[in-house]
């Protein structure tokens, strides 16, 4: 079954405004302007996804804003009512255009739209701070920089010691001028690395700056690593390629800008990062094949059906020992963890060596599978990933879950894949040099037009 085109509005981009009116006849093939008219300068570009739920607490949130001196952009599906006070436009996809193709597309619909300044909303990322876009747009008016606001998990509890992300797509707000020079997301990414690629592209250039005065709220709830494997759509097999392709592409960018120090950083953290997922997703050819296949050949226009591996559920046995993983100072037996701000406030180095410590002890723990704590679920779901490998854990819905793997597997996946980095690494390393010489990236306003053709090309293959 094929796409459903949108049903209202031209099918062609409206054509008014202080932007270019060139660029928006080439976004045609991808966007139908649906209703709206831009009225301000500065816009809040917001992928709906489709969700109309999730977009309608989006934009109730956004009109309780302090000062409404701003237009918002949606890409996708919108409510008709809920919104009160905000100018919206609306811009419908013609096909599935995915997350960062919602994303990427955003930022150069509101260039060619003659927008100066353009935040970056995550649909599930809330403006808390009531003065949000007011302040931000203050402070890139002040350093002429990207400004990030500060992005916490919960924002209930004390933001000192919440673990505080500063991401471009939770309410970056980015200058035109710094689009004009230094390019857009990568909307070819189809589904997520588009904001890690643009962010380590903005960093480098020394062109971020963090807003500490404000706040958002994004609680991912699927972002542990047993919450992805019971998931059994294809995102996940998106971001995990889509990471090792954004960082070939930093490798290559920093290379072409004389950056030689910062091109062998993203290339160690491709290695790395190809090493974790070995061990990781070990059993799950549905994100081995496209990692190493798709994502060492920078092939970002695949289509890949739903997973068909599946995490291990195991039986609870009558006499099975359990032993309790919990965080110092919740009065728990068993395991108990430093609470997750002791890893903040340690230099990176003394939480690795904690965390292997701690991956020791869970070793050596006489125990047929681990129960977590709810605080420590929360507080540790990065770690997740690591503690299933060493024994069956137990998770919110009472159910036992295994990798299988335990501390010999894991050594020997580690010696499979140092045999195999004689191949992966020069395969990487002409990527770098591929990357650096592509004249399609970054995507530029020079190149924007080719890079919608190809984008238009391939996502219309898989509808």
């Amino acid at each position: 079954m094929g796409w459903n085109k949108p049903s209202s509005g031209a099918d062609s981009m409206p054509a008014e405004g202080t932007g270019n009116p060139d660029i928006l006849a080439s976004l045609g093939c991808l966007l139908a302007h649906v209703r709206g008219k831009k009225m301000s300068d500065c816009c809040v570009s917001i992928p709906s996804g489709h969700s109309l739920e999730m977009i309608g607490k989006h934009l109730a949130l956004l009109s309780r804003q302090e000062e409404a001196d701003f237009d918002v952009l949606i890409i996708g599906k919108c409510p008709e009512s809920g919104y009160a006070g905000l100018n919206l436009l609306v811009y419908e996809e013609k096909y599935p255009l995915g997350s960062s193709g919602a994303f990427g597309l955003g930022q150069v619909t509101a260039y060619a739209l003659g927008y100066e300044y353009i935040i970056n909303a995550d649909i599930d990322c809330f403006p808390v701070s009531r003065n949000l876009v007011k302040h931000l747009r203050e402070t890139a008016e002040m350093t002429g920089k990207a400004v990030f606001p500060v992005s916490v998990f919960d924002s209930s509890g004390s933001l000192e010691k919440a673990n505080k992300n500063y991401i471009v797509n939770h309410y970056g707000i980015v200058p035109r001028g710094i689009y004009r020079k230094f390019g857009f997301a990568n909307f070819r990414f189809v589904k997520g690395g588009e904001d890690a690629e643009l962010q380590g592209r903005l960093e480098m250039e020394n062109a971020v700056a963090h807003d500490t005065e404000v706040v958002v709220e994004h609680r991912n709830l699927e972002s542990n690593h047993i919450d992805a494997m019971l998931l059994m759509k294809n995102k996940y097999i998106y971001y995990s390629k889509n990471f090792i392709i954004a960082n070939i592409l930093l490798s290559g960018y920093a290379l072409k800008t004389g950056r030689l120090i910062s091109s062998a950083r993203y290339f160690a953290t491709t290695i790395y990062s190809l090493l974790l997922y070995w061990i990781i997703y070990n059993n799950y050819r549905d994100f081995l094949a496209p990692i190493f296949f798709d994502g060492l050949r920078l092939k970002m226009d695949c289509s890949y059906a739903p997973r068909s591996t599946r995490l291990k559920e195991l039986p609870k046995g009558g006499h099975d020992k359990c032993t309790l993983l919990s965080i110092e100072g919740e009065g728990k037996e068993g395991l108990q963890f430093k609470p997750k701000t002791y890893l903040m406030g340690a230099n990176r180095l003394a939480g690795v060596a904690y965390l292997a410590i701690m991956c020791g002890k869970v070793i050596f723990e006489r125990a047929t599978y681990l129960k977590m704590t709810d605080r420590f679920m929360d507080e540790y779901k990065f770690f997740i990933q690591y503690l299933i490998l060493l024994k069956p854990l137990e998770y919110r819905d009472g159910k036992v879950y295994s990798e299988e793997m335990g501390p010999i597997r894991i050594g020997i996946n580690a010696l499979v894949f140092a045999i195999m980095l004689p191949v992966i690494v020069p395969i990487a390393i002409v990527d770098v040099f591929i990357a650096a010489c592509q004249k399609t990236y970054p995507i530029t306003e020079k190149n924007l037009k080719e890079n919608i053709r190809a984008f238009h090309a391939q996502i219309s293959r898989n509808d």
